[in-house]
């Protein structure tokens, strides 16, 4: 049927008729919402409508390939849609889509939902691809009509797709536009379905932006999965590690003083099991969040993702993510090119997928301030280390971990090597320069049989790992096998160990690991976090090494390539640290760089490490009945940042497609890694699924999607006080509105330590920044409840002008002039001052708006920011001392309006809104208020737009009332 319809098209149109007349004669349905229609054809290919506009035609959805057909492609556009009639109920149209290459087809059916429409799937049994490979991702319809490279980047919030930007110079006459799709089931994100299953659900919506949220909004409502906890709005004091059962009271004396909603205990979970730590409550926790909720506060609980000690063994192979990877980023502190506190010589991922380099991952300090990640774009790393030189070898599709692919060794001619000392490398030979331990780890794919030994790394003089054939016997017949063999030579004489097993009794694709500690004179191997072998001399010994540093080499002993390996290797590293001891992955990065901390990491892509993380935090947040009003899951970053493994593919592909690795900043990019990433995000709902549901979550991270479970709130990222607090806010205040604005989330601002403040007119301008704009602040101080109390007067003040006032809410920012020669990307730029103008509507209070004003241009507040009898909260950037304001309602009867920020003289030029006359016996009669002193007062008449120049400094007001 698609040959026959694409063979008419074609002669239809040599035959002079447009393809849209021939499209129009091929239509299966068409699929109305509020402000669009989509029209799907008869090839599958589909178009977006929207007044006069039509997008070009895009595939209506795209489907995964048996992975064993071993096609070019993992993903292929349907290739044929039928209407199936009589099969629709409650007004859903039903759909036949066809895969390509006689896969089958999957029934979807489409509905109108408030303004978007609702994508269901009804039937997968036909679709013939194992299950955990149905994998569905539908049409960018918004082609053609959105151009989402410069105006409308795409925005990886609660709604997943192109955000057309407000507040962009005039000249850009276009009303902006946006679309995306909302993630509505466990196995959805974007605009992917992943092994879908009957009832998964997307939502799409199409319209202007100021628009947008009320729509995608609109949806969620219907399916109640809107947030809905106040508690994401509470301001908070974070207590520091030294609260117990004894210090409460003190506490809570504390956070009374500074007017916070909210106390937030840390400290209180040990770390071997995830238990109330008894030391500090020996009667456990209840009883002080009883006392804390008795004096009025909500109660909150601290979280680390530091998994419990106290799995090992079993619990510790079915619940974390097992060693085979590389270091994800490097352990230790450093200082320009010197490392300190490092167990990581080198480690190579391997999968490069071209070139002649395999690039060592050791990134040192970057422009920001911190180490990088590996491989991120737009991230300035300098690497040092050596990287790893490719001779004559090739690139190979296996590959087991990250995007997949590996090294390829001929056995004949091909090896890898590292230069122990280079320019940028000298930690190599530093670090294994009288060591008395390491570690060498790799996973290999062997893809030919050899009769002699293969060699995976060797060092002369210091060490050697190799495969050593031997014959197995296999169902009464013999073949071809080889053991592992690792030789560390010390100043105690040669240490080797054999595996007894042979490496094909493991499943395909080895990991291996080889030891050695220099205390015991020990030596270990492992296959598949296997320990395969041992031999202890009990002979304390160091490692021999050359004094002529030569390079080390991987596939074979060297340039004349001696037993070579025919195979393929990925996940290379070396350490110089025992780690024979360690049951999972060991986690590291700039905030936790000591691998001896242990920091296992759950393994949330297996149903076992899920059900065990689900259980672990759900029983810590329910402790003892206590249900916390808020929790923060703080770091747990560290789950998805490696973004492990990526979905199964053809093997004639390196890459299935859809990896995504280390997030990148995600509003201009889709930077969430979707194999990895699934699992996070799976594992977060079957927490909330167990746990108390009036505990609003905060997590360390933007959970990209609407549900069907996510955060409540989320941090911008770690405060710093290098620029001051002035600095702080100039760099802050406008973009944790513009993020809330674009991301559909709240944000906060993790915590500002009480220690920072350097005196009133600091605590002003940041408090002031945060209130006016309706962002939760969250103070702390980690030198316990009687420390830097100097400013506690000035913050309880705003952190009751917050309570008074209101906070801000989802769909309720707007860009009004947005700074197009600045960064706004989170994960970029925290640290640029953009000036934009930003109005953000409150709730909950009794202020109406607060606008932050970053640059004099003139701007039109939208008029239902403020309603009658309403006030708005006007506070001006550092920089800035003036500002051109359209305000108000012309049918309103008063608007007060309040001067928020510690800028002094500053010039509030009011045109038109509420001072908008149309007689002119009327007028609007205007007081300035200064400490609740009226200074100034003016009876304005006129006819059409009026204006008033309102001088102010901090918390002046000026009330204005229409006189009839």
């Amino acid at each position: 049927r698609a040959q026959a319809t694409i063979f008419l098209l074609l002669l239809s149109v040599q035959n002079g008729t447009s393809w849209k007349d021939v499209l129009q004669d091929n239509i299966v349905a068409t699929f109305h919402a509020e402000r669009f229609a989509i029209t799907l054809y008869a090839t599958c290919t589909a178009t977006l409508t929207a007044g006069n506009e039509t997008g070009a035609a895009v595939a209506f959805v795209e489907l995964y390939n048996r992975v064993d057909a071993n096609l070019p492609k993992n993903l292929d556009p349907c290739v044929a849609a039928e209407s199936l009639e009589g099969k629709g109920a409650d007004g859903k149209q039903v759909v036949r889509i066809t895969a390509a290459h006689g896969f089958g087809s999957v029934d979807i059916a489409v509905a109108t939902s408030g303004a978007g429409l609702l994508f269901t799937v009804v039937n997968v049994s036909l679709w013939m691809v194992p299950d955990d490979t149905k994998i569905m991702s539908f049409g960018e319809y918004w082609n053609g009509t959105i151009d989402n490279r410069t105006t409308s980047p795409v925005v990886m919030g609660k709604l997943q797709g192109p955000r057309g930007l407000l507040g962009l110079p005039s000249d850009n006459q276009r009303r902006p536009l946006s679309a995306g799709y909302l993630t509505l089931s466990s196995r959805g994100y974007y605009k992917y379905i992943f092994g879908a299953q009957i009832g998964d659900q997307v939502g799409f919506v199409y319209g202007p932006t100021d628009s947008i949220d009320n729509d995608w909004m609109g949806l969620a409502r219907d399916r109640g999965q809107l947030q809905t906890n106040p508690n994401r709005f509470a301001s908070w004091y974070w207590t520091d590690y030294k609260i117990n059962a004894n210090t409460t009271s003190a506490y809570g004396d504390r956070a009374e003083t500074l007017g916070a909603q909210l106390v937030f205990l840390m400290g209180v979970i040990e770390p071997t099991q995830w238990n109330v730590d008894t030391t500090k409550f020996p009667n456990g926790i209840k009883g002080t969040v009883d006392y804390l909720r008795n004096r009025g506060f909500l109660v909150g609980l601290h979280t680390l993702p530091y998994a419990p000690t106290a799995c090992v063994d079993d619990c510790a192979r079915n619940a974390f993510v097992q060693e085979g990877l590389a270091p994800t980023y490097r352990s230790g502190h450093i200082t320009a090119n010197s490392a300190a506190h490092t167990e990581d010589l080198g480690f190579w991922w391997g999968h490069e997928n071209g070139g002649k380099i395999a690039a060592n991952g050791n990134p040192t300090l970057s422009m920001y301030g911190f180490e990088c990640p590996q491989r991120v774009e737009g991230y300035a790393c300098v690497r040092w280390g050596s990287n790893m030189s490719l001779i004559n070898t090739y690139w190979s599709d296996l590959g087991d971990f990250r995007e997949g692919g590996s090294i390829g060794f001929d056995g004949k001619t091909s090896y890898g090597m590292v230069e122990q000392r280079s320019k940028l490398g000298s930690l190599i030979a530093e670090g294994l320069e009288n060591s008395n331990a390491l570690s060498i780890g790799m996973t290999v794919h062997l893809t030919a049989n050899s009769t002699d030994t293969m060699t995976l790394a060797y060092l002369p003089e210091s060490f050697l790992l190799e495969l050593v054939p031997i014959m197995a016997i296999h169902h009464n017949s013999t073949a071809q096998a080889y053991q592992l063999r690792w030789t560390v030579m010390t100043s105690s004489g040669d240490l080797k160990v054999q595996s007894k097993q042979s490496i094909s009794e493991f499943a395909t694709g080895y990991i291996v690991k080889a030891t050695y500690n220099g205390s015991f004179g020990s030596v270990s191997i492992f296959i598949n976090n296997i320990r395969v072998g041992t031999t202890v001399s009990q002979k304390p010994s160091t490692l021999q090494h050359s004094a002529s540093e030569p390079p080390i080499y991987f596939g074979a002993k060297g340039p004349n390539v001696t037993n070579g390996l025919h195979g393929t290797l990925e996940e290379i590293y070396l350490k110089n640290a025992s780690t024979e001891n360690r049951v999972a992955y060991v986690y590291t990065d700039n905030v936790r760089p000591d691998p001896a901390a242990k920091v296992y990491v759950f393994d949330l892509n297996r149903p076992s490490g899920r059900t065990y993380f689900a259980n672990t935090m759900s029983r810590v947040l329910d402790t003892e009945g206590a249900d916390f009003d808020t929790t923060q899951w703080d770091g747990f970053e560290i789950l998805f940042v490696m973004a492990g493994r990526d979905f199964p593919r053809s093997s004639a592909t390196a890459r299935s497609g859809l990896y995504r690795s280390t997030p990148s900043p995600d509003w201009y990019h889709l930077g969430w890694p979707l194999y990895w990433g699934q699992g996070v995000l799976q594992g977060m709902e079957a927490v909330m699924s167990l746990a108390n549901k009036n505990t609003a979550v905060e997590c360390s991270f933007m959970a990209p999607g609407l549900g069907p479970w996510r955060p409540d709130m989320v941090p911008y990222v770690d405060q710093r006080d290098t620029d001051g607090l002035i600095g702080l806010g100039l760099e802050w205040h406008p973009k944790l509105l513009f993020r809330t604005e674009i991301s559909g989330t709240v944000l906060n601002t993790y915590h500002t330590p009480l220690s920072w403040i350097k005196n009133n007119t600091e605590i002003n301008y940041w408090l002031g920044g945060l209130v006016s704009g309706g962002v939760a602040p969250q103070l702390s101080e980690f030198g316990g409840p009687g420390s830097a109390t100097e400013y506690d007067a000035a913050v309880g003040k705003w952190m009751r002008m917050y309570r008074n006032w209101g906070h801000l809410i989802e769909g309720g920012i707007t860009t009004l002039r947005y700074d197009t020669k600045c960064c706004h990307t989170q994960g970029v730029c925290e640290w640029q001052v953009c000036s934009d103008t930003i109005v953000s509507r409150l709730v909950g209070g009794s202020a109406a708006a607060g606008l932050y004003v970053g640059h004099s241009d003139h701007v039109i507040v939208p008029s239902n920011a403020v309603p009658d009898n309403g006030t708005a909260l006007i506070f001006f950037a550092w920089n800035v001392i003036s500002a051109n304001v359209t305000l108000g309602l012309s049918t309103a009867n008063t608007l007060r309006i309040i001067a928020t920020s510690s800028v002094s003289n500053q010039n509030i030029n009011l045109f038109g809104g509420f001072l908008t006359s149309t007689n002119a016996s009327h007028g609007v009669y205007v007081q300035h208020i200064s400490n609740g002193t009226v200074v100034n007062s003016k009876l304005i008449k006129g006819v059409g737009q009026l204006s008033y120049l309102f001088r102010a400094n901090l918390f002046d007001e000026l009330l204005m009332q229409r006189r009839q």
